[in-house]
């Protein structure tokens, strides 16, 4: 990605992007987030032409991934990257539409919050989640502000509580928790397109592992053989340190 030429006058700037393979667009728009590129840093931030250069640049970027992000989810760098050439490889099998991006990378309320709706939803928990012991007790402090007659977000609230205990302990129940899963909107979508996901998920099985959920339908999509590491919250207490 460079930055070709600079007018003063207007406070323009002109790019070219040079792809060193075709389709590697998911790239461009990592170069056009990351923190520490100067198009999102120092340099942007004391250049407002540049900032905006940015953005309609990421708008353009973000017409050619063959996918798409719902606004106010995100997603890790190794995980966009993943997700782009599943999706690429899918199209090239005869997907004909740029699939939907639902949930990507979930803090304890993301993912308590959508724990409650698949609950309400009349979800079993217990045969969707293999640590059975962390969601019954999710579970529990499910069944016991609905008993109480509490709303909805206190609810919610008293199983983020439960989620952030068992983070610190270590235990995820979801892979979303740990930036590592990412759901796809399943309505609308054709058997056409289906198919060649399904197929693409198949060439790629050993770093994606792929499953249909019913409450709320969607696809659930889990990334294997990730290299990132889970950091300690800053929510979770202090460990102590041995003298």
């Amino acid at each position: 990605l460079y930055i070709l030429a600079r007018d003063p006058l207007p406070r323009a700037y002109t790019f070219r992007v040079e792809l060193a393979e075709p389709g590697r667009w998911s790239q461009v728009r990592l170069a056009l987030t990351d923190p520490r590129s100067p198009l999102v840093g120092i340099g942007a931030a004391a250049d407002p032409a540049l900032e905006r250069a940015r953005k309609r640049l990421l708008t353009l970027v973000a017409k050619k991934l063959p996918y798409r992000l719902r606004r106010g989810h995100r997603l890790t760098p190794e995980v966009e990257l993943r997700l782009a050439a599943l999706t690429a490889r899918a199209r090239r099998y005869g997907a004909r539409r740029r699939f939907l991006v639902t949930s990507g990378t979930r803090d304890p309320y993301r993912q308590a919050r959508a724990m409650f709706i698949k609950l309400v939803l009349g979800a079993r928990l217990v045969r969707l989640y293999r640590n059975k012991k962390a969601v019954r007790a999710i579970v529990r402090a499910f069944r016991r502000g609905r008993r109480e007659g509490l709303p909805h977000y206190e609810v919610v609230a008293a199983m983020q509580r439960v989620i952030e205990g068992q983070v610190c302990e270590g235990k995820y129940i979801s892979e979303h928790l740990k930036a590592g899963a990412v759901d796809l909107r399943s309505i609308g979508v054709s058997r056409r397109d289906r198919r060649a996901l399904r197929r693409a998920v198949y060439r790629m099985r050993r770093l994606v592992y792929y499953k249909l959920e019913r409450r709320p339908p969607h696809f659930h999509l889990a990334f294997r053989r990730l290299r990132q590491r889970t950091r300690r919250p800053a929510y979770c207490a202090p460990q102590s340190r041995p003298v």
